[in-house]
């Protein structure tokens, strides 16, 4: 009987290379950064990427990294759910006379990791004693779509069908998935989902959707 081969040791340089493309991914910036030449770095890197003993490193090393920054494959993907399953109505509430208004003290402790960009445009609207401060709030949520699609993938909600013709079996994950979209938000970013997907399997290519947005003025000072 053989024995096992041994894995072939890692050089200096290449154990450079292993951690350097750890951080990014990018091959040849790895290999730049590991010494070898910018002319050459690609092809190197290339070469490196095809080595079975080094991408057991590589992936060696990105387990550790994950460990020692307390990062669990459930913690990526609450983040994923708090994106793809964030609810305007966090954000806004409505006074007697049916305006809009943005309400930041009332919202969920999670709700501002779905929060992408603010911007805010103060200023006078009226004259003298009618004069009052307006502040026009603007804020865009994380693609919640995107997010979705994510976390759909890593919770195998999309599986391709079996060359058999079979239709694939729906498990618990897929039920308990399809209750949570019963959420008007989370269904209206599924449904764009599945549109993406289908353009996709026709081969019209994958746009990327425009991310949710919304702007509102804030109740005036002093009303």
């Amino acid at each position: 009987m053989t024995a096992p081969s041994t894995p072939p040791k890692l050089r200096p340089k290449v154990k450079v290379f292993v951690r350097e493309y750890a951080k990014d991914l990018n091959g040849t910036q790895a290999a730049i950064r590991a010494g070898y030449s910018v002319r050459t770095a690609g092809a190197i890197a290339s070469e490196h990427l095809q080595k079975p003993h080094v991408q057991a490193a590589i992936q060696a090393e990105q387990a550790a990294r994950a460990k020692r920054l307390e990062i669990t494959a459930d913690a990526v993907v609450r983040e994923f759910a708090i994106l793809g399953l964030a609810d305007m109505r966090n954000y806004l509430r409505f006074d007697d006379k049916g305006q809009v208004y943005l309400d930041w003290a009332n919202m969920p402790e999670t709700a501002t990791k779905a929060i992408a960009e603010i911007t805010q445009e103060e200023y006078v609207e009226g004259k003298d004693e009618d004069a009052r401060v307006i502040r026009k709030t603007k804020f865009k949520l994380h693609d919640k779509v995107r997010a979705l699609e994510n976390l759909g993938k890593h919770l195998g909600l999309f599986p391709k069908e079996p060359s058999g013709g079979t239709p694939p079996v729906q498990d618990n994950r897929t039920q308990v998935f399809l209750l949570v979209l019963q959420d008007p938000e989370a269904r209206a970013a599924a449904i764009a989902l599945s549109r993406r997907i289908a353009i996709a399997g026709e081969g019209k290519g994958d746009e990327t959707p425009a991310k949710s947005s919304s702007e509102v003025r804030n109740r005036p000072e002093g009303k």
